[in-house]
């Protein structure tokens, strides 16, 4: 077993004995190779061989130190000339310069032309008066002469001297600005400048039109009614009645027998006059009755609304309150509770109770409009309103027609026709250039 451990030693030691001097050949070998090919001059450059494929992306390695600033590159070719900037406002005026010296005397400019006549002179002064001649023989009278023609036009004069140059006048008020020329050639790219600042954001835009209305949903199912309310509490007992009115008047007794006739007796005093009876203008009316006591015959009171008067001399009002059976009678009926009820949108109910008890109901409907939205196959009343196609329309009876067929439904307000296009805007103003990405 030693053996083969020292023959297995002496194997490896063998291999790696071998292997350095390979190894060593090879170096020796590609130091020479290297020293022959440095002193190979360079060839011309070869054709580029085709690309290889694109080798799978590695691992994004750390982000290095910033390099130092390159050098400032030739300047490119002038670009194309970019489209005209929108004109700038003017500028404030710029100080009044001081006047400069005057210029040398300019040739004289062309000749103007003619002007127009001048005005005539005003009239000299009179000479003096020659003496006179000896008068002479009176001749013939001639006759009249032609016309002469009119004289040749005189020789211009001579242009004067040109007056001094004058002071320099202030500067003219600035012009309007002109036209705009016609839109020139776009020019070639313009060296890239540096990233500009990112802009604000724009303004945002105009509300979109409205959409139009979408398809009726189904009807929903009528609500259950609800729950009856509790019982009411009961109420407090009523304040005992008074004592009740003395009893009516028996009947009168049998006459007696007649007696003797007395003697005469002595005349009475005068009574005094009675006091003047009452108009019927002048009976108190009571406010109320006071269901607890009696009313002499004749008295009148307002009951319920309306008039009431005694015919007897009344009993405190029974339990139903009603003054007939008590020894009242209605002379004028009012009306003491009246009740609204509504049974639908437009259907309603009136209840007239009377002071007599009589009860009186009035029902009547209003065809007030009522909006009921997009129109659905189902029962319509006289007043309702409903839109379809972007038209209003309103229900003149009940039906259960479409709008626009029959007579049903009239026409309210008609579908506006679409508005036309709108025009394009103006071209916006070139944002700032972004921000350079980084290589990763």
């Amino acid at each position: 077993m030693q053996n083969l451990d020292a023959l297995a030693d002496s194997v490896i030691a063998s291999a790696k004995l071998f292997v350095a001097r390979a190894v060593t050949k090879v170096v020796d070998r590609l130091t020479a190779l290297e020293i022959k090919v440095a002193a190979i001059p360079a060839g011309a450059k070869g054709d580029a061989g085709p690309q290889g494929a694109a080798g799978a992306t590695g691992s994004p390695g750390e982000l290095g130190p910033q390099g130092e600033r390159g050098e400032v590159g030739p300047t490119g070719e002038r670009g194309l000339q970019g489209d005209p900037g929108l004109s700038g406002k003017d500028g404030a005026d710029g100080l009044r310069g001081e006047q400069g010296r005057a210029g040398l005397a300019g040739a004289p400019g062309p000749r103007g032309e003619k002007g127009a006549p001048g005005q005539d002179g005003k009239d000299g002064a009179p000479g003096v008066d020659g003496k006179d001649g000896a008068p002479g023989s009176q001749g013939q009278k001639g006759d009249p002469g032609i016309a002469g023609k009119d004289g040749a036009p005189g020789v211009d004069g001579k242009d004067g001297a040109p007056g001094l140059q004058g002071q320099k006048g202030d500067p003219g008020h600035d012009g309007k600005d002109g036209a705009p020329g016609p839109q020139g050639q776009k020019g070639m790219d313009g060296l890239r400048g540096d990233p500009g600042k990112i802009g604000l954001s724009g303004p945002p835009g105009q509300r979109g039109v409205d959409g139009k209305d979408g398809a009726p949903g189904p009807e929903g199912q009528k609500g259950l009614d609800g729950a009856l309310g509790p019982e009411g509490q009961k109420g407090d007992p009523g304040i005992s009645g008074k004592d009740g009115a003395p009893g009516p008047e028996g009947q009168k007794g049998l006459d007696g027998a007649p007696g003797s006739q007395g003697q005469k007796g002595d005349p009475g005093i005068s009574g005094k006059d009675g006091a003047p009876g009452r108009d019927a203008f002048e009976v108190d009316i009571l406010p109320a009755i006071d269901p607890a006591r009696s009313y002499p015959r004749g008295t009148v009171a307002q009951f319920g609304g309306g008039l009431v008067r005694s015919v007897r001399s009344t009993s405190p009002l029974s339990e139903d309150q009603s003054p007939v059976n008590s020894g009242w009678a209605h002379i004028v009926r009012g009306i003491s509770l009246v009740q609204f009820e509504q049974e639908n949108d437009r259907s309603f109910k009136i209840n007239l109770l009377y002071s007599d008890g009589t009860v009186d109901m009035k029902a009547f409907t209003l065809p007030a409009m009522i909006h009921r939205g997009i129109w659905q196959e189902r029962e319509y009343a006289h007043g309702d309103v409903v839109t379809l196609g972007g038209s209003q329309w309103h229900c003149e009876r009940e039906t259960k027609t479409r709008p626009g067929i029959g007579d049903a439904w009239k026409l309210v307000v008609k579908k506006g026709a679409d508005g036309k296009d709108g025009k394009p805007g103006e071209k916006g103003e070139r944002g700032a250039t972004g921000r350079a990405g980084k290589d990763y």
